[in-house]
């Protein structure tokens, strides 16, 4: 099924990453911040296509000085960990918070 751009998808959670309320609950979520999930996702830097990781992080800026929630770790970790993580997504994370690195 094809959508058109003014549809929208309700299987889609770009905008609810993008545009998170923090006041706001998600059962699929637990209360954890939109720039931890994609982390943890592997949500890749450059993707072509969406760059979410990107656009999470610019609509959220101080959510890289958040430690995640569930697993206690910092957005750049949590980048790292997996089979499919990306590298430079792991970079552009400690670039835009190098402190992370050092609470290690």
């Amino acid at each position: 099924m094809m959508i058109q751009d003014d549809e929208h998808d309700p299987t889609d959670d770009t905008n609810d990453y993008i545009h998170h309320n923090p006041t706001t609950h998600h059962p699929r979520r637990r209360y954890r911040l939109p720039l931890c999930i994609a982390a943890a996702q592997s949500f890749q830097w450059s993707e072509p296509k969406q760059q979410l990781l990107q656009k999470i992080l610019k609509a959220n800026m101080a959510a890289i000085e958040v430690t995640d929630s569930s697993s206690g770790l910092e957005p750049f970790m949590l980048a790292a960990v997996g089979l499919d993580s990306d590298f430079e997504a792991v970079y552009r994370l400690l670039v835009e918070y190098p402190v992370a690195a050092t609470v290690c």
